[in-house]
């Protein structure tokens, strides 16, 4: 197995991690009612895991192309939030434990779904199927697109008022 597989595995295994740590905390927190939730509690953790796993296999098969890397990194960014929702959920809403960072933890579950959805829903469909743009008339495209997740998560992520 090459570097770039091993590298691409290792990250597939973390994002799993993270979604087992995530499942961990709803365990420990599933008589809490939550509001705010997307789809069910924990749904995530399951488009998140096949984004990881997509991404491992495309990536360590075809080490060159974007595409894998990109929706490998969606899947870690789903473990991510997934983990972070559940921690905050765990120290905020069920108070168990006094644990430290739950406002932190609350705060980048809050915007990370907007990076999420432009891995997958912008730079992705960009860069298939092999990787590349079909031309260079479309690097406006890529660049308006990271100016909108820039602006998009910035905004999100100091946007006053109480955190769902």
């Amino acid at each position: 197995m090459n570097r770039s597989a091993k590298l691409a595995w290792g990250l597939c295994g973390f994002a799993f991690a993270l979604f087992v740590a995530a499942l961990i905390m709803q365990l420990l927190t599933l008589s809490t009612p939550v509001g705010g939730v997307f789809g069910s509690r924990g749904l995530q953790s399951i488009a998140g895991g096949a984004f990881a796993l997509l991404g491992a296999l495309i990536a360590a098969r075809k080490p060159a192309n974007a595409v894998g890397w990109l929706v490998l990194a969606a899947g870690i960014g789903a473990g991510i939030q997934q983990f972070a929702w559940e921690y905050a959920t765990y120290g905020l809403v069920a108070r168990r434990a006094d644990v430290a960072l739950a406002e932190v933890a609350a705060w980048v579950s809050g915007w990370t779904w907007i990076l999420i959805v432009a891995l997958v829903g912008v730079f992705s469909i960009l860069l298939f199927p092999n990787g590349r743009l079909l031309s260079s008339r479309w690097r406006p495209a890529v660049w308006l697109g990271m100016a909108g997740v820039l602006v998009g998560s910035f905004g999100d992520a100091v946007l006053p008022g109480p955190m769902a």
